[in-house]
């Protein structure tokens, strides 16, 4: 009886970790299980008391796991406090902390502290530390009228709203919270990152130095979502800085992802300082191991899909971000090889036909999914020529032409694309270009 009385006028229960536990393990406990049958043995002065939470059967359970140097544990005492008077008899609250009697009692000796009305458990490891491990507090497990651990969440969701609707049995949108075995939170984030956090990884970039000197290999790949068609990843080893920035700016020049590979001339890339010409591959096979140790890179960029219609934006950062290289794109006039329409005769009327349909060059081809593979075979099979292709056909061409292997000169050309109403000729347009200083 003199504990119900001590209960009743609100005096704080120190409950010591002499624990007793019965048909319980040394492992952490998860949403779902049971909660294990551990017994607090209660020291009030000279007086000692036992009790498990299967005395509170028919009650639900909020136990705040706390330390006396959090902010945020100590408001959520107090407010906890208050829900304990709000609910007295459907919910029971449970302090417990790895602090001593003596390190709590000066706390709630404060003349700021409101002592609470709530049972607290002193000195324990075995619920802090092996029963429900974690990381930061205040940290709320959350058991129903059954003994089951329903929810293991951080204290910001105690509020009222929640614990009404814990109490009537209805589910709670809460985060669950636990600790992550071995993390070392002072260790680089990359090493968790492609690991054991790999599901948490939302977006990253990465650079390394070329590998050449471990893997004899240059690869590129870059992986789509198979609903949007869109990139959400790309990755690529031992690629020269110069292919980097093609990739990157390749799809707003052309409109159009082109294999590294086979395009061995970009005609939309011009080199406009001393710096900028260290990019090119040395002609000297002598100097080539040292230009390579200067240039190769591995790049990896990973996006969620809903940033994937930026992703070569994204790409673009990095690369100004890493390396000292000034880029613009730039419209320049030149000589081009300009593809149109015959029926068009002159082919500067569908020029205008095309700039009027105010489609963004790197969606042009989103729904010409044949005419974007006959662009890249084209740009691939005239880089010899030195001259930027310049599209002109109207939205609505959709060829899929095959392509022989080489061709000699324009005249040739024309003799394949003419069997399907198209042609190509030279001619001045304006152009953008990637200008690198």
């Amino acid at each position: 009886m003199r504990f119900t009385s001590i209960l009743l006028i609100q005096s704080i229960l120190f409950l010591h970790s002499i624990n007793i536990i019965a048909q319980a393990t040394d492992r952490a406990y998860s949403i779902g299980d049971k909660f294990p049958d551990y017994s607090f043995n209660i020291f009030n002065g000279d007086s000692s008391y036992q009790f498990t939470i299967d005395e509170y059967k028919g009650k639900s359970i909020i136990i705040q796991l706390w330390d006396i140097h959090c902010s945020g544990c100590i408001y959520g005492i107090k407010k906890l406090d208050s829900l304990q008077v709000l609910f007295p008899d459907k919910l029971k609250v449970i302090l417990v902390t790895k602090n001593s009697w003596e390190q709590v009692e000066k706390l709630f000796s404060r003349k700021t502290f409101t002592r609470p009305r709530l049972p607290s458990v002193v000195s324990d490891t075995t619920l802090y530390d092996t029963y429900f491990p974690h990381d930061g507090d205040p940290l709320h497990v959350w058991i129903d009228n059954l003994g089951i651990i329903k929810y293991i969440t951080g204290g910001y969701n105690a509020t009222f709203e929640n614990v009404k609707k814990f109490l009537n049995n209805e589910p709670l949108k809460v985060a669950y919270q636990t600790k992550l075995k071995d993390f070392n939170s002072s260790a680089p984030l990359i090493e968790e990152a492609a690991t054991r956090l790999r599901f948490y990884t939302t977006a990253y970039s990465l650079f390394t130095m070329g590998l050449q000197n471990l893997i004899n290999t240059n690869r590129i790949e870059i992986l789509k979502d198979s609903a949007t068609g869109k990139p959400y990843l790309l990755k690529a080893l031992n690629a020269s800085k110069l292919t980097l920035y093609q990739m990157a700016y390749n799809p707003e020049l052309y409109g159009l992802e082109l294999n590294m590979f086979r395009l061995q001339k970009n005609n939309r890339i011009i080199l406009s300082s001393r710096r900028a010409d260290s990019l090119k591959t040395p002609n000297d096979i002598h100097n080539l191991d040292n230009w390579r140790s200067n240039n190769y890179y591995c790049y990896e960029l990973f996006l969620p899909l809903e940033k994937s219609r930026n992703f070569f934006q994204w790409m673009q950062h990095d690369l100004q971000r890493f390396f000292n290289l000034e880029t613009d794109v730039q419209q320049r006039n030149a000589n081009c090889l300009i593809l149109f329409n015959i029926e068009n005769k002159d082919p500067s009327l569908e020029k205008i036909s095309l700039n009027q349909s105010n489609i963004s060059n790197s969606f042009r081809y989103e729904k010409r999914d044949k005419m974007a593979t006959t662009i890249k075979e084209l740009i691939y099979l005239t880089q010899d020529f030195n001259l930027p292709l310049v599209d002109e056909t109207n939205i609505h061409t959709n060829f899929l032409i095959n392509f022989p292997s080489t061709i000699n000169n324009i005249f040739e050309l024309n003799c394949i694309l003419n069997l399907y109403g198209l042609s190509i000729k030279e001619g001045m347009r304006n152009v953008d270009f990637l200008i690198i200083k």
